[in-house]
């Protein structure tokens, strides 16, 4: 996008840029300031439609008002409005008047790792049936299901979340009792579950490439009494694995 461009869209008190013309001999301030409002008005309804929740806790006013300062900072890069918003979760987190309630960022990271699990491609996850047969499991390593996202947070951001969702006050919430979260839509729907530590810990090994016994091994070193077993059952039943190499790949 053009800079000069750009930049009056982002500021409001910004002139029109320079050589604006009309076809029909109109003012191109005028018309230039209708064609910047719609532009604001999309943007803003862009980030509504995918963080509902964080317009939820916050009202529709404040909220138009963050998308507004947002914009100043960052317009889109990329031709789909379903894309814009990718750094509003560390926008929030930087943004000096919401220090008092640093949990909105986590929400947001939230919101976004479920649209984009939404959007995600689709796999078959894996059956019990799939493992059979490998003889050298702790060497095997997993290819996780592409709609898999992982988020630890120091805040309660699932309950809040699913509080939200079913009408429910947030008030008797302790927002900074941590919560991991997993995200997958193994099936057509979108799925958001906690989990403790140490299987977030073993998961996001898995994720990264590791092997079976490495990912326990991690998981471990967070918690001794880390159940593998339990651990895998629960990523067939919630269909978080989409692959199995039983040899070790470079």
């Amino acid at each position: 996008m053009n800079g000069a461009i750009a930049r009056s869209l982002r500021e409001s008190a910004a002139p029109a840029p320079h050589g604006l013309a009309t076809w029909n001999g109109s003012a191109p301030e005028q018309r230039f300031a209708i064609y910047r409002n719609n532009v604001v008005v999309s943007l803003c309804d862009a980030l509504a439609a995918k963080f509902p929740l964080l317009q939820k806790m916050v009202g529709d006013d404040y909220f138009r008002a963050l998308a507004r300062a947002f914009m100043a900072q960052t317009m889109p890069t990329k031709p789909r409005l379903a894309l814009y918003g990718d750094g509003f979760a560390d926008f929030l987190a930087n943004f000096p008047p919401l220090e008092r309630w640093p949990y909105l960022a986590d929400i947001a990271r939230l919101e976004a790792a479920r649209l984009d699990a939404y959007h995600a491609a689709d796999a078959r996850p894996l059956a019990a049936h799939d493992f059979a047969g490998i003889d050298a499991l702790p060497d095997a390593r997993l290819q996780m299901h592409p709609s898999l996202h992982l988020l630890s947070s120091p805040f309660a951001i699932l309950t809040i979340a699913q509080t939200l969702e079913s009408g429910g006050d947030c008030a008797a919430i302790d927002p900074f009792e941590g919560q991991r979260v997993i995200v997958v839509r193994p099936q057509g729907i979108v799925r958001m579950f906690a989990v403790a530590p140490a299987t977030l810990a073993c998961i996001a090994a898995l994720q990264e490439g590791a092997t079976i016994a490495k990912a326990a091994a991690c998981a471990q070193n967070v918690d001794v009494s880390f159940d593998v077993g339990a651990a895998f059952h629960l990523i067939v039943a919630q269909g978080l694995a989409a692959a199995i190499f039983p040899e070790k790949t470079p």
